[in-house]
């Protein structure tokens, strides 16, 4: 397939992606300045690789209900309230740090608040990027963002390692304090496009979280994306987690060293994305992950033995590249997955996968690390990499690439009784009735319907056969909530296509089916 041109993506998505790209090299100061203070507060390799898992937790914790949020209510006011958040948060920090008051337990608590905005405003910033692009250039635009991000990791560590070696530690907090205002001033002109945000035709937090629970359980397409960022992810962690025991006990090395080891990994990011960019149409998103992790494995492996500073940043190099190509590859397929409405929600999964990796294998990496040695836990690091890739590699992506998304006629429509305003059940039974040789066909494909009932809405399903009559009855339960029954049952036109398909199919074999509302109660 062909690689859209970039030059197509358009000037909101340039100016988003610039935004984010200041806002990012004031996370990676953070993130720099950070690490630093915990090797002069604690050099333990368990409390340095914990201060990524204090970043992490938050968005394992709080990214669904981030996302539910960012797609029932609107996101323009939720983001600013974010980045608010972010600004205050960490000026109160930089202060702290700057009159001498820092504490192992301040730097976890604050850098846990750090990750507590970015929980927040991950899943809404994720799914800006599919507003303002079409599909056919949703790889390219995934990417770009992915260019941006290491450019800023690239910037970011070198410029946070240079500013604590020749100035002071707390300059990293304030310059990382001013960066979140670019985001803000982005997202106050920027308009939020979407359809069916009527304040009060949104269902409740809880249901909207309820609705993306079940939408993603019945999604092997986005689960599937999910589930190979585990085994990607998991691994790849120790890369950044024991990074600056890299450059402090084995390289020799201060914080600018620190520094620019974390920029090279960056740089080689960048490199990625470009050659991502020229090749990733024609190779094929599964071979792709396996590649990427490959060298992932390959660079993490030179990082246990090397004690030369070219090695180390020619290992970490690599890596960047292939943390690169691992991300754009992953979450581009979770991307192709998620109808506008789920934008938000089904992003965060994909976040929760990522941060839970991050935080329990940092932390994991580092134990290792203190138990035994650097170079053992990354070789540990790489083995598990590889042995994850082998066991998940049933898992295909890029399953949604070719599907449409884009909304339909809903697959379940219940008129309410005059005045009805509170939740009922309602039960929708089909009853088909069809020549006696095409039982098995039908039940076969009744079967490969039901990730479409419940994506569509259905709560719960049930399919009853009877083999001594010529006679299957498919019901369906919804709860209907009245004014925001809509947005909770909204179709895909794929789905809609699969249930044109069978009915097309139904009558072309002679079958016949009526569908009628048996039970109405109180939910």
């Amino acid at each position: 397939m062909q690689n859209p041109d970039a030059s197509k993506l358009g000037w909101p998505l340039w100016l988003f992606v610039t935004a984010t790209l200041v806002s990012n090299i004031g996370t990676w100061l953070f993130t720099v300045g950070s690490s630093w203070l915990m090797t002069e507060l604690d050099g333990s390799a368990l409390m340095v690789s914990l201060v990524q898992t204090a970043t992490m937790v938050p968005l394992f914790l709080f990214a669904l209900p981030a996302g539910a949020l960012g797609d029932v209510f609107d996101r323009r006011r939720s983001l600013l309230i974010t980045q608010a958040f972010l600004i205050v948060s960490t000026a109160v920090f930089a202060w702290i740090v700057m009159t001498d008051r820092a504490t192992v337990f301040l730097l976890l608590l604050f850098t846990f608040f750090n990750g507590l905005g970015a929980a927040f405003a991950r899943p809404m910033m994720a799914a800006i990027i599919p507003q303002l692009v079409s599909k056919d250039l949703l790889r390219t635009a995934v990417n770009l963002g992915g260019i941006s991000f290491n450019l800023s990791r690239a910037i970011g560590p070198a410029l946070g390692g240079y500013l604590i070696t020749r100035y002071t530690l707390s300059l990293p907090y304030w310059v990382d304090a001013v960066s979140f205002l670019t985001v803000l001033v982005y997202i106050w002109y920027w308009n939020d496009d979407r359809e069916n945000l009527e304040a009060g035709r949104q269902p409740p937090l809880t249901l909207a979280m309820a609705d993306a629970v079940r939408f993603y359980r019945h999604s092997p397409a986005l689960r599937h994306s999910t589930l190979r960022a585990l085994s990607f992810f998991f691994a790849a962690s120790a890369l950044w987690a024991l990074l600056p025991l890299i450059a402090r006990d084995r390289l020799s090395g201060a914080a600018d060293l620190y520094g620019y080891l974390v920029g090279a990994a960056g740089a080689g990011a960048v490199l990625g994305g470009l050659l991502l960019s020229k090749t990733s149409w024609n190779v094929e998103a599964n071979r792709l992950i396996w590649l990427a992790g490959a060298v992932m494995a390959a660079g993490l492996a030179v990082l246990g033995f090397s004690y030369s500073v070219p090695l180390s940043f020619a290992a970490v190099l690599a890596c960047g590249a292939s943390w690169q190509a691992g991300y754009t590859t992953l979450m581009t397929s979770t991307q192709y997955a998620l109808p506008r409405w789920f934008g938000a929600r089904g992003m965060a999964f994909y976040l929760m996968a990522t941060s839970a990796c991050l935080a329990v294998g940092s932390a994991a990496w580092g134990w290792i690390a203190d138990l035994t040695t650097l170079s053992i836990s990354h070789y540990a690091a790489a083995g598990t990499l590889l042995l994850l890739l082998l066991l998940g590699r049933r898992l295909q992506l890029d399953q949604a690439r070719e599907s449409d998304l884009s909304a339909a006629h809903p697959l379940f429509t219940v008129e309410y009784a005059s005045g009805e305003q509170e939740a009922h059940v309602r039960l929708l039974r089909t009853t088909y009735t069809f020549p006696p040789d095409l039982r098995e066909p039908l039940e076969k494909r009744l079967d490969d319907l039901e990730g479409s009932r419940y994506r569509s809405g259905a709560l719960r399903r049930q399919i009853s056969r009877y083999p001594d009559a010529p006679r299957i009855e498919e019901d369906v339960w919804l709860i209907l909530d009245a004014p925001y029954t809509p947005a909770r049952l909204q179709t895909t036109r794929h789905d809609a296509d699969l249930q044109d398909s069978f009915e097309h199919w139904l009558a072309e074999n002679g079958a016949e089916w009526r569908r009628e509302v048996l039970v109405i109660e109180h939910a």
